[in-house]
């Protein structure tokens, strides 16, 4: 999948952005990291908005490191890790909170309305829906998704959610696409 085409997908799916909407969006697993690094290097850097990001698939630090050498503004961002420290990788990150585990969706939702309620940020993104089932079940990260959906309406932010389309992905299908606005699958580009 090339830039180019990622970004004409970015221009007409976002074209509506700041409307309260969840965007969910299905990559393959080979373009998953480049997905991931150009959706918020888009969001920051093209649409100039602010973001809370939780980082599930790979420790907020490296994250932030792609980001930044894509010039991705990151004082723009703030994270909240959830897997760094299950790997045991200590940092002392700016804008970061991190979890011990991220089998505690509950420590998650705590941590997420305090982030949400102390910075102002136009969206929240979370990297990856499917990789939280392997460290919950099915429909606790159902259950999840949907308190995410409340929270960013509450808030009244932008939801966008990425995917890796594998066999998790499957079992989640079902429910997650019913509060997604715009779902889109990079899978057929």
């Amino acid at each position: 999948m090339d830039k180019d085409q990622l970004t004409n997908v970015f221009k007409q799916e976002f074209k509506n952005f700041g409307d309260f909407k969840i965007y969910l969006f299905i990559t393959p697993m080979q373009d998953f990291i480049a997905t991931n690094v150009y959706l918020v290097q888009y969001l920051c850097n093209e649409l100039k908005k602010s973001g809370l990001i939780i980082n599930v698939n790979e420790p907020s630090q490296l994250f932030a490191k792609r980001l930044k050498k894509d010039k991705v503004d990151t004082n723009l961002l703030s994270f909240i890790d959830i897997i760094s420290m299950k790997d045991g990788i200590e940092s002392n990150m700016e804008n970061c909170v991190f979890l011990e585990k991220p089998d505690s969706l509950a420590a998650l939702s705590d941590v997420l309305s305090g982030c949400l309620a102390k910075r102002k940020t136009n969206y929240l993104f979370i990297d990856s829906l499917s990789t939280l089932l392997l460290y919950n079940q099915v429909i606790d990260v159902e259950r999840f998704t949907h308190y995410l959906v409340n929270k960013i309406k509450i808030f009244e932010l932008d939801g966008v959610f990425l995917t890796i389309n594998d066999k998790h992905y499957e079992q989640l299908a079902p429910m997650i696409s019913q509060f997604a606005d715009n779902l889109v699958d990079l899978t057929k580009l």
